[in-house]
């Protein structure tokens, strides 16, 4: 009798009523994105004829593959590619909240439960901070890697109710898999699965290793072989642009800078505006910059885990929202501390919170005032979706976005550098000159910029200006600069000099 109690309490409701809400969301993504088509690539999209390195995420690549091979320069299949990845995390997301509360909360009835996971799901699909990953190409891996993340935990909850648990079992442990084939951050998701174990389905997580010990040994083995294979090389070696042996930034550094992140996010998961393409987020150096925040942030944390150590869910919650955000916001030093792309899964946990809290409340209102709940739900969601379309016109042109970048982001010197060359390719050489000498004002060492300033200069008629950049990208061993000082040379009239460079150009292509 008390397993039928347990049962029917923890029952999921019927399977034919969440088709409905799958049809919404799908509509919904459709609202949200299909002004996103024609955004141009922007920053480091991989444009067809760079070559991809099939060393790291193999599987992003592989669609960027299949992209160039359907569409070629034209990037709607690239977009509709993202849309579609973000759809199906949207549904797996539903999924994996819907079956989640139901453990964490088996008194609600099955039609509440469900609408609060419809509700997040939709939120989090429409959210404008969203459009960093599912806009932007380049973030395909964060999404993609969300999909597999989302696709272990789902796996997970079906092997545990399902009459013959090894083929879900079977299915979470290759999403694993081929999450490591996409990107390092589903390294943690084996914490979550063990953490949902222990705490919705078994008394602790020694009973839930000992219960499941076949699963959790093909988590650890599948963890630790492709982690040795993807993970440890970038987190330990000399990557440019992260892991330990970073030589810009190190791990204290970035440890105490990413409590005023971890922050921002929140605020934009709350309040997102304004939504900023590429930060250049300073690096806390003064107690003044970091001590409050790391408070601010050992507070949550605290909660969090007396929460957990008391078996709630909204522990859970908080634990997941931390160990999701670990990869990218903790002692690791990346060389940018923030995008906002990061807080493309985390962002469910926030919702998740934000919308069981709004019900709570509205339960304890007069039964009158309750009636409003759904219309309330209604304009939240629509208000985001509006937003979600307005962020994305701002991709639909590189002047645009990083005109709105430099204005949000004016110290930082990347952004006018690329402001610079979207003003070149506008046909603005002499606006492109005043952004791209900023940027070398900002950052005398951004080698990046020495190129695009001898560009400028050159289409500006002033070849005697245009060299001495070339010559320094050279130095700074730019890949391109060889071709563009031959180039030049050959416009002043130094044919000797031209044809040196530009068979050093044809020499190392």
């Amino acid at each position: 009798m008390a397993s039928e109690a347990l049962s029917s309490a923890t029952s999921l409701g019927p399977r034919a009523a969440c088709w409905p809400r799958a049809l919404v969301l799908c509509l919904a993504l459709v609202l949200c994105y299909a002004n996103s088509l024609q955004v141009p690539f922007l920053l480091d999209d991989p444009r067809p004829g760079v070559p991809l390195d099939y060393s790291t995420r193999v599987l992003v690549w592989a669609s960027f593959d299949l992209n160039r091979a359907l569409s070629g320069s034209a990037t709607w299949s690239y977009h509709v590619f993202n849309a579609l990845v973000h759809l199906a995390c949207g549904q797996l997301l539903f999924g994996v909240l819907r079956r989640g509360l139901a453990h964490a909360a088996p008194s609600l009835a099955a039609s509440t439960r469900t609408n609060l996971a419809f509700v997040t799901s939709l939120l989090w699909l429409c959210h404008p901070l969203q459009t960093a990953a599912v806009t932007y190409l380049s973030q395909r891996a964060e999404t993609l890697g969300a999909f597999f993340y989302l696709a272990v935990l789902y796996c997970f909850q079906r092997s545990t109710s399902a009459a013959r648990p090894l083929g879900w079992q079977a299915l979470a442990l290759l999403s694993l898999a081929l999450g490591f084939l996409t990107k390092e951050t589903v390294a943690t998701a084996p914490l979550v699965v063990l953490l949902y174990d222990a705490l919705f389905l078994t008394p602790g997580p020694l009973t839930a290793l000992r219960l499941r010990r076949g699963f959790y040994a093909g988590v650890a083995l599948v963890t630790l072989g492709l982690g040795l294979v993807f993970v440890a090389p970038p987190l330990l070696g000399g990557d440019a642009t992260m892991g330990l042996g970073l030589r810009a930034l190190g791990p204290l550094e970035y440890a105490r800078t990413q409590p005023g992140v971890v922050l921002h996010y929140l605020r934009l998961a709350f309040w997102p505006h304004p939504l900023c393409f590429d930060y250049g987020w300073p690096i806390a150096k003064n107690p003044s910059e970091y001590l409050p925040e790391s408070a601010a942030i050992a507070a949550l944390l605290l909660v969090s885990t007396v929460l957990l150590v008391r078996r709630s869910w909204v522990g859970f919650a908080g634990a997941c929202f931390f160990v999701l955000l670990a990869p990218t916001s903790s002692f690791v030093p990346i060389r940018d501390p923030a995008f906002e792309h990061r807080m493309y899964l985390p962002l469910g946990v926030v919702l998740l919170l934000l919308v069981v809290a709004g019900w709570w409340i509205c339960t304890r209102l007069p039964r009158d005032a309750r009636r409003w709940l759904p219309v309330l739900a209604t304009v939240v969601v629509l208000a985001s979706a509006a937003l979600t379309v307005r962020r994305n016109q701002d991709y639909r042109s590189a002047l645009t976005l990083w005109q709105g970048t430099v204005a949000l982001a004016p110290h930082h010197a990347r952004a006018h550098d690329n402001l610079g060359v979207a003003l070149l390719d506008a046909g603005r050489p002499q606006d492109a000159v005043a952004q791209l000498l900023e940027a070398l004002r900002l950052d005398p060492e951004a080698g990046y910029v020495y190129l695009n300033l001898g560009v400028a200069f050159l289409r500006l008629g002033q070849v005697d200006r245009a060299i001495p950049f070339f010559e320094r990208a050279v130095e700074v061993r730019d890949a391109r600069a060889a071709d563009a000082l031959g180039n030049a040379l050959s416009v002043k009239g130094d044919h000797a000099g031209a044809a040196y460079w530009l068979q050093q150009a044809l020499a190392a292509s």
